[in-house]
């Protein structure tokens, strides 16, 4: 019986291979696994897809970023981005930027997750390169699109800091090597220009109204026409390579805000916004990063610099794609 079984069996498979409709359903099916195939390996190829956790708020007297009493408060952001290689060092990025405050103070509540504005990021590694001279050069354009709910309520109260139809970023890190590849030297600079939605006198109009409610100007207690409309920030780096996984850095950085009325903050200003950091890279997998350091701001008084208390960040890295 089984043998009987066996013989028809092998009858059956013989028939079905030698019909056309059988083969062509073969043909068919093997396409759509090749078809299939070929997109996955199109997306493993080129792809760009990750996560990042960025936690801050923490300082060294108290970790809960407790300040004057206030409670736990702190923040967590989460960077959820895709995109892909186009070739030639370039790629397109989307981004989408969730911020969570963990915070006890009455007034957050309701707000403990907050969309912020998504960008859009087409970067080119390598603009410039010489291997000669261990140099090279990475680049990107990035546009922030001005639909996150801060955003809104900034651009109805007539905020300074309007970021009305949205910001465009521009980026530039020249790094320099020395001992083999070990020092690394980035001299990153950004610069942020925000596009105007408002008039002068619109945003005046939007503030005086806030103010009347609020008692709070769009300037401290005033209330004035003129906005921040860009900011430069210099971020020079050193960094050594301990090991493939491990690299320890020191970071400075300065913002140089600038306002419609002309006017550009200074490195010797009280209200200059200066920052020392250091910190490490460290990649157990090629998958992995996390990056925990210490934030000094750098307090100017006259024109003497102080370091603050340190705050405490650690972001966390997840790369998909």
């Amino acid at each position: 019986m089984l043998r009987c079984g066996l013989t028809l069996g092998v009858l059956l498979t013989g028939i079905l291979v030698m019909s056309p409709m059988a083969r062509a359903e073969e043909a068919v099916a093997t396409s759509e696994s090749s078809s299939g195939n070929s997109v996955w390996n199109a997306i493993q190829k080129n792809g760009k897809a990750s996560y990042l956790m960025w936690l801050y708020g923490a300082h060294t007297e108290a970790l809960s970023g407790n300040r004057a009493g206030a409670g736990t408060d702190l923040t967590v952001d989460h960077f959820i981005a895709i995109g892909a290689s186009l070739g030639n060092g370039f790629t397109l990025k989307m981004t989408n930027l969730g911020r969570q405050s963990i915070n006890e103070a009455p007034e957050a509540a309701g707000k403990s997750f907050v969309w912020q504005d998504p960008y859009f990021t087409l970067s080119k590694s390598g603009l410039l390169k010489s291997e000669a001279m261990a140099f090279n050069m990475d680049a990107y354009i990035r546009y922030y699109a001005p639909f996150s709910r801060p955003n809104v309520d900034a651009r109805n109260k007539g905020a300074i800091d309007d970021k009305g139809r949205g910001v465009v970023r521009l980026y530039v890190a020249p790094a320099k090597s020395f001992m083999d590849g070990k020092l690394t030297f980035t001299g990153t600079m950004l610069t942020n220009i925000k596009l105007n939605s408002k008039t002068p006198q619109e945003r005046f109009d939007a503030a005086t109204r806030e103010f009347a409610k609020t008692g709070r100007g769009n300037d401290g207690t005033s209330v004035v026409s003129y906005r921040k409309d860009m900011y430069v920030l210099l971020d020079p780096t050193v960094a050594y390579t301990v090991s493939n996984k491990l690299e320890i850095y020191l970071e400075w950085y300065a913002l140089f805000d600038h306002t419609t009325n002309g006017k550009w903050t200074s490195i010797d200003e009280p209200e200059s916004d200066q920052t020392l950091s250091p910190g490490l890279n460290w990649t157990p997998t090629k998958k992995i990063l996390v990056n925990p350091y210490l934030e000094y701001k750098v307090s100017v008084e006259k024109k003497e610099r102080k370091l603050g208390v340190a705050s405490v960040g650690v972001q966390m890295q997840y790369t998909f794609l």
